[in-house]
């Protein structure tokens, strides 16, 4: 699994961290809204094949609460 470092900007009072996770041949483009240290909402962009969809995403997810963790709460 490769992780690309998240890309943080605003948008309005809301932080939104981009990022991409890359699992065998999966690809998923991330975009999480954080709101006081928390994930309030994202979105997920798959790509690749039906059977690593879900492995891929559940990936994603688990990526996002780490950027929340490491790189926000430092």
């Amino acid at each position: 699994m490769v992780v690309d470092d998240p890309t943080f900007y605003v948008l309005d009072d809301q932080l939104v961290a981009q990022f991409e996770v890359r699992f065998m041949e999966g690809v998923a483009r991330v975009e999480c809204l954080l709101q006081n240290e928390q994930i309030v909402d994202y979105t997920i962009e798959y790509n690749g094949p039906v059977y690593l969809k879900q492995a891929t995403i559940e990936r994603s997810v688990s990526e996002m609460e780490k950027i929340v963790k490491n790189k926000l709460l430092l």
